[in-house]
């Protein structure tokens, strides 16, 4: 099996900070997995989406030790550019990602692929393609420093996913979206695992993304608390223990097994939900 990312007796603390902010002993994910990582505000998730873009150690200093890998290769012995064309990492504030060099949203989609060395005709056609995917080819002509937050997220989004990078990473980069975009948002996500890249997302609406992933990643005062799939996970009590909150299909056959309803029994998909909710109908009747 591949593991384009490795990490190793692994530590990063800030500058001026009493204790890292991330703390992995190991860690590998494959090749086409979806993985959901879920944790408190400064659990080290932002730390963990940093470090795999190269942000860590090359523009947020500090004391870093021991290993983290994209694709065999150090993080800190490769520079940002180079790691940009491997690792497509989406913020959580589009703003900060837009380029600013750019008059309007089409030229700030062409921006990225034209330093990636991107043949002209075929920019032309892959922004065009990435705007139609991101439902946002009206704004091919507008300043993107004047469109709304959730309009620049999807800016910003789809700048990334026209690069087509082999590792995709989300900060809570649907944040600025509605629930409707938010879901195609996963949905492209979704493709790129089809596609075997390999996606890490942080998200907060563990509702919505989780049917998505093959791992939900846990993280806790910078230390890494549980790996595993999604139902194995959540069986262990994890989000619980953290104060995270069951999303609401778990926690809707808890409640149901807890009546002695139903079986134990971890649903993470609807129709899952849907026969666990016909069992408990079929045992009260």
């Amino acid at each position: 099996m591949v593991f384009p990312i490795r990490f190793s007796s692994f530590s990063f603390t800030y500058k001026s900070a009493e204790r890292p902010a991330l703390q992995i002993d190991e860690l590998e994910i494959a090749a086409g997995e979806f993985c959901c990582i879920a944790g408190q505000n400064r659990a080290g998730k932002s730390t963990f989406c940093r470090v795999l873009s190269g942000i860590i150690p090359h523009f947020y200093h500090g004391e870093l030790q021991g290993s983290a890998e994209i694709l065999g290769v150090q993080t800190r012995a490769q520079r940002i550019h180079e790691l940009a064309g491997i690792v497509g990492y989406v913020m959580d504030d589009p703003y900060a990602q837009l380029t600013r060099a750019a008059c309007t949203v089409y030229d700030e989609l062409a921006f990225g692929l034209q330093n990636i060395g991107m043949p002209a005709g075929d920019i032309h056609q892959r922004v065009y393609e990435v705007m139609q995917q991101m439902e946002i080819s009206h704004l091919a002509e507008r300043w993107p420093a004047l469109l709304s937050s959730g309009e620049q997220q999807r800016v910003a989004m789809a700048a990334v996913f026209a690069r087509q990078p082999d590792i995709l990473v989300m900060d809570e980069a649907s944040g600025q979206l509605d629930p409707l975009g938010a879901a195609s948002v996963y949905e492209i996500a979704r493709r790129y695992k089809d596609e075997g890249k390999t996606v890490l997302l942080v998200e907060p609406r563990l509702d919505s993304v989780l049917k998505y992933a093959d791992k939900l990643i846990v993280l806790h005062e910078g230390r890494l608390v549980a790996n595993g799939t999604p139902k194995d996970v959540l069986r262990e009590g994890h989000l619980e223990r953290l104060n995270l909150g069951l999303p609401s299909y778990p926690r809707l056959a808890k409640e149901l097994a807890a009546r002695s309803l139903v079986e134990d029994s971890i649903p993470i998909q609807l129709e899952e939900a849907c026969r666990t909710v016909q069992e408990a109908l079929h045992g009260a009747g």
